[in-house]
């Protein structure tokens, strides 16, 4: 009961509320009609028509219909409302509602009359009083149109007149589409496009499903992927909603919805057969490879065996049947091979795991009979390679073990091999062919060393070499007796080799004898192809003989043992060289060919003094005559040195020329010396000359270091000149005036060295010693007086704000702050303040200065304002803020 009483006491509020409203807020104006606008094609469109000329080309198409008769029409209903509101103030209103479009309003069927709702409305709106009068005009676009309801326009204006009419115009309207617009109708024609298209891209998936044909197996994969490629067109089709945003229900010409769903339930039934084909596709390739083999095509079931293992490379069933067919086909490398991948690779079950195994048996026991057959044919070698394989497969295939067989045949085709060799070498030995013999026997010891576990013993081998041995023997000493020592020798050095080879054998002494006489034999035909060839006046061939046999000598001085015949007949060659060099000198001095004449005549002298022949008695006066000229010669090049100032040159010159006259006996020759004496004056005045004008040029370049105050350089000039002087003592050079000079300016020389050193310390980094060194140049400066040299003296702070030695100068601040002298300090860490030195590295300078400063200023004004001084000292400069906090704290402790 109290509720009820609340609402009515609700109730008649509201009713009072709206009343007093109402009495304030009139509606002068109201008036709502039914409108419509007409969409046709435009000939001449303007920029707001392009699209609707657009909607209706389309409609016209899908129709179809002549373009100039398609239209529809945008019909509306049309509220314009005034409202009178407090002191003259007026607000209109336009509104449009139940927009709805007719006319040609179907594309293929299907009504896209929701996508052809205008998007906007360019107008204008004129307000009239009774008498017909313009009050106000507003010109309004773009105003977005809604399909149920748009308040398109809300202004206000204002009139004082009391009571008075008004009415709204709307006029000049015209109504257009935006691109969203288009859009919207472009996929809504584009959706309709798609339905009607559905129809035969359901009947091609209708028509993959058809063409499947299950028993076909090698063509499984391919179903799989077209299975596939319907079920997406199924997600494609689907993904379209054509039944919702088509509404099928209604209209549905290609019968889509009972298509869609039958291609639907078909294609599901049919992917499940495939995708379970596919997941056990491996075993499928091998049951119908089974099926081939039984019939017996067994290329059919290769090929479906691989397609099996294509499909899993791990089935090993599969690997199985190929290794078995292999096998059966007698390849047994290939069939081993898939089994050992089986084993090694893969997990086969256990029945697959002992047929595996059984067959691995059947292969290995294949390997063993064919060496065993090979054996028998004598065909040792193929038999080692069946033994090998046997042997590699039984030790890399698991689950087969390699038996005593194996061991005993490896061993007895190995013994085959030694054999044919042995074989070989004696009936090559019966044959007298010895080297073939020897080779064989050779290869036998050699397979047999190799192979020693299997073949214990080399002795046949060993015996057939001695018997080789001897046989080279034999023919050595048979071709000594023909002297045809050559030869013989290569018989024995082949005997030795053979016996030497094993310490079973043993060098007979006659091979040892026989050898030694073909050794001395073949030395002595040496010597006399020397000499034959000495005697023919061919001395390059009996030099190279010689030579030859002397060298065969040494190699073999254990044989032969005297060399007196092969020195005297060298000895002769020499000689005959020695007669031939002097007559070539003799004949080339006569041609004034002295320089190669000379040359002859040195190769006679070599010989004369290394062999104790007889020698020529012209061979000095060969000399004379030869060397003469050329001595002259040279002397005139050394004359021509010392024009161009060449000296050195034209001592070597002089010294060779005192050299060959004394050599060739030519010191009384009076043209010799006296070309040497003119030589030697025009050296000593040559040298003279230009000794004065280095001298010259030195004390110069001293008087130039001097006037640009350089007078280190100037001390190096003179000491330069002083030594010229000196080391040419015999050209009497007078250095007095340098010396004169060095002394006169030797203190300004100190000073300046002084700094020099200051300079050197410095980049040694050894500051303390560097300040040392400076201030003992600037006291030496003073006590000498260097003024007067017109030399600047630099102050120490100036020399120190010089350096890019960012170190020394902070070195420097704390030699100033030690020494009391603080405004210097101060000044030098405002440098490296704005060299950008870091502020951390300056925090001990900054904190002793800044601390000796706040007590110096405290006891001579304690009265000062500490702050103030800072500002004059830093001027607030954040760098010095170790500085700052010390003064600061100093000057607070300071009593």
């Amino acid at each position: 009961m109290h509720l009820k009483k609340i609402f009515v006491l609700i109730v008649l509020f509201s009713v009072l509320y709206a009343k007093i409203g109402f009495s304030q807020n009139l509606i002068v104006f109201e008036q709502t009609k039914n409108e419509s606008y007409l969409f046709k094609n435009s000939n001449t469109p303007t920029q707001s028509q392009i699209i609707s000329n657009f909607f209706i080309q389309e409609i016209a198409k899908s129709i179809p219909k002549i373009i100039s008769y398609t239209q529809y029409t945008y019909s509306y209903d049309q509220s314009l409302r005034i409202i009178k509101e407090q002191n003259g103030n007026y607000t209109a209103t336009v509104e449009l509602k139940n927009g709805i479009c007719a006319g040609d309003i179907n594309f293929k069927g299907y009504s896209v009359a929701e996508c052809l709702i205008p998007s906007k409305i360019d107008f204008k709106v004129t307000v009239q009083n009774d008498a017909g009068l313009t009050i106000k005009t507003f010109v309004i676009n773009q105003v977005p149109v809604k399909t149920q309801y748009a308040k398109i326009a809300e202004f206000k204006f204002n009139d004082t007149v009391q009571n008075p009419k008004y009415k709204l115009i709307v006029e000049n309207k015209n109504f257009y589409y935006d691109n969203v617009a288009k859009e919207v109708f472009e996929k809504k024609i584009s959706l309709i496009h798609d339905y009607y298209a559905s129809d035969m891209q359901m009947g091609n998936g209708f028509e993959k499903i058809q063409s499947m044909n299950l028993d076909n197996i090698d063509l499984i994969p391919l179903y799989s992927i077209k299975i596939k490629e319907v079920q997406q067109l199924i997600e494609m089709l689907n993904s379209k909603h054509f039944a919702q945003n088509l509404n099928l229900i209604a209209f549905d010409p290609i019968k889509f919805q009972d298509k869609f769903m039958d291609l639907n339930q078909k294609t599901n039934n049919l992917a499940a057969v495939i995708n379970q084909l596919m997941a056990t596709l491996d075993q499928v390739y091998y049951k119908r490879g089974l099926e081939y083999l039984v019939n017996g095509d067994v290329d059919k079931s290769i090929y479906y065996f691989n397609k099996s293992i294509e499909v899993n490379p791990f089935f090993a069933p599969s690997h199985l049947q190929l290794a078995k067919i292999e096998f059966s086909e007698g390849n047994l490398d290939k069939s081993g091979k898939i089994l050992k991948t089986i084993l090694v690779q893969m997990n086969p079950d256990p029945t697959t795991y002992n047929l595996v195994i059984q067959l691995c048996n059947s292969i290995y026991f294949s390997y063993i009979g064919n060496g065993e057959k090979m054996i028998g044919l004598e065909k040792f070698n193929e038999a080692l390679t069946e033994y090998a394989k046997a042997k590699d497969f039984c030790n890399t295939t698991p689950g087969i073990v390699c038996n005593d067989a194996l061991g005993k045949g490896i061993a007895r085709a190995k013994y085959g091999i030694y054999n044919s060799f042995l074989t070989v070498a004696k009936r090559s030995f019966e044959s007298s062919e010895l080297e073939l013999a020897e080779h064989y026997t050779m290869e036998a010891k050699n397979f047999q060393k190799a192979n020693n576990n299997d073949i214990f013993s080399c002795s046949e081998a060993d015996a057939l070499l001695s018997q080789l041995a001897d046989a080279y023997t034999t023919k050595g000493l048979n071709l000594n007796n023909q002297n045809n020592f050559e030869k013989a020798l290569t018989n024995f050095t082949k005997a030795f080799g053979l016996c030497q080879s094993s310490t079973n054998l043993v060098c007979s002494e006659k091979l040892k004898n026989g050898n030694k006489v073909a050794k001395i034999g073949y030395f002595k035909t040496m010597l006399a192809s020397a000499k034959e060839s000495l005697q023919q006046n061919n001395l390059l061939k009996a030099e190279e003989l010689i030579n030859k046999a002397k060298a065969y000598q040494t190699a073999n001085s254990e044989d032969i043992t005297s060399v007196l015949d092969a020195n005297d007949i060298l000895a002769q060659i020499k000689y005959q060289y020695y007669l031939q060099f002097i007559h070539e000198g003799s004949q080339f001095v006569a041609y004034q060919q002295f320089e190669t004449a000379l040359g002859k005549l040195e190769l006679a002298r070599d010989l004369e003094n290394n062999y104790t022949f007889k020698k020529a008695k012209n061979l000095d006066s060969l000399f004379q005559v030869a060397a003469k000229p050329i001595i002259i010669e040279n002397i005139k090049k050394g004359n021509i040195k010392v024009w161009g100032k060449d000296i050195e040159g034209a001592k070597t010159i002089l010294n060779n020329a005192i050299s060959q006259q004394s050599k060739y006996v030519l010191t009384e020759d009076k043209d010799i010396s006296k070309a040497i004496t003119e030589l030697k004056g025009k050296i000593f005045s040559q040298e003279c000359f230009m000794a004065q004008e280095d001298y010259d040029k030195f004390y110069a370049k001293a008087q130039q270091a001097v006037n640009i105050k350089k007078f280190i350089e100037a001390e190096t000039n003179y000491d330069a000149a002083i030594k010229v002087a000196s080391d040419f003592v015999s050209c009497s050079i007078s250095a007095q005036n340098s010396t004169d000079n060095k002394f006169k300016y030797i203190t300004a020389i100190t000073y300046q060295k002084l700094l020099l050193e200051t300079e050197k310390v410095l980049k040694n980094e050894n500051y303390s010693q560097t300040l040392e060194k400076f201030n003992a140049a600037d006291k030496y400066y003073y006590q000498n007086e260097i003024k007067k040299f017109e030399i600047g003296n630099i102050q120490l702070f100036d020399f120190i704000k010089g350096q890019n030695n960012q170190n020394f100068i902070s070195y420097c601040v704390n030699y100033y702050t030690e020494n009391k002298n603080y405004n210097e300090a101060l000044s030098l860490l405002k440098i490296l303040k704005d060299r950008n030195y870091p502020q951390n590295y300056s925090k001990g300078y900054q904190e002793k200065l800044g601390q000796e400063m706040a007590i110096k200023d405290k006891s001579e004004n304690a009265l000062a304002d500490p702050k103030e001084n800072l500002t004059r000292y830093i001027s607030g400069d954040k760098w010095f803020k170790y500085f700052n906090k010390a003064y600061t704290k100093a000057w607070k402790s300071k009593k």
